[in-house]
């Protein structure tokens, strides 16, 4: 039966094996981090640590990203504390799924979704994985971040944040759309013309599919002049609006959706 690995022992693991396999990514144009399991940083690429203010990989080596406030990121320095709660309620929520990687010992996928974005873009898949020992005891974890245009999404909320852009009024709340629709109803219409199923819009507002369809069955539907409960129709009607285009202020939070798997 193998023992318990001391720190003496993971350390020398990350020095000799890790940390050489990893540093020919340094330079590259790739976003990627390793933290053991007290949450330090073994090693990263120059990227990753760029989009957080710093010049390097090695300035961050060391931090524990547990203990992650303002001023542990340059990039935050000079943000609002609307932006920075922003940050660290993402990082928090990151750190939940790390979690969840040392604990089920299974890599985990998820969409990050952050309408206050200065780091990274407003839309990003983040996708973490366990580091084994040789003897089979998981000693960290790694994450690589890669940016995604979410259905146009990104390009909006980038629009949002460039006040010389004549961008006005892309995040909306109900009762200003040309058809009135509560918080849910709206929330349910962009998520579907945006290009989510009706289970994936489920899973990011908490509650059943049978709730969805039965909302745009028997309120959103009629709103729209359509009664056969087409939802092909009434996304092609909302799209032809630009309702797509209108993102709802209660969904403006950070969001992270894990993929292919139920959330616990």
């Amino acid at each position: 039966m193998s023992h318990a690995l001391s720190t003496n022992e993971i350390n020398e693991y990350f020095e000799k094996i890790i940390i050489p396999s990893f540093l020919p990514l340094a330079e590259s144009n790739i976003v990627s981090v390793i933290w053991d399991t007290s949450g330090k940083l073994v090693v990263a690429t120059n990227l990753y640590a760029e989009k957080f203010g710093f010049t390097n990989w090695e300035e961050m080596q060391g931090r524990n990203i547990q203990l992650a406030e303002r001023q542990e990121f340059p990039i935050l320095e000079n943000s609002n504390q609307e932006t920075v709660n922003s940050a660290l309620e993402i990082i928090q929520q990151t750190l939940a799924l790390r979690t969840r990687v040392f604990t089920e010992k299974i890599p985990i996928s998820a969409v990050i979704i952050h309408p206050f974005a200065r780091v990274f873009s407003s839309t990003i898949i983040t996708y973490q994985t366990p580091i084994f020992h040789c003897c089979g005891q998981i000693i960290g974890a790694q994450m690589t971040i890669t940016e995604f245009n979410m259905f146009g999404v990104n390009d909006y909320l980038s629009g949002y944040h460039d006040k010389s852009l004549d961008v006005p009024s892309i995040i909306k709340k109900s009762e200003e759309l040309k058809i009135p629709l509560s918080r849910r109803q709206h929330e349910i219409l962009f998520l579907l013309t945006i290009g989510l199923s009706q289970r994936e819009a489920a899973t990011i507002l908490n509650i059943s599919r049978s709730s969805i369809a039965k909302t745009l069955t028997e309120s959103i539907c009629p709103k729209f002049g359509i009664y056969d409960a087409n939802t092909n129709t009434l996304i092609e009607k909302a799209r032809k609006m630009n309702m797509h285009k209108f993102i709802p202020s209660s969904l403006c939070k950070p969001w992270v959706i894990v993929l292919g798997q139920s959330t616990p």
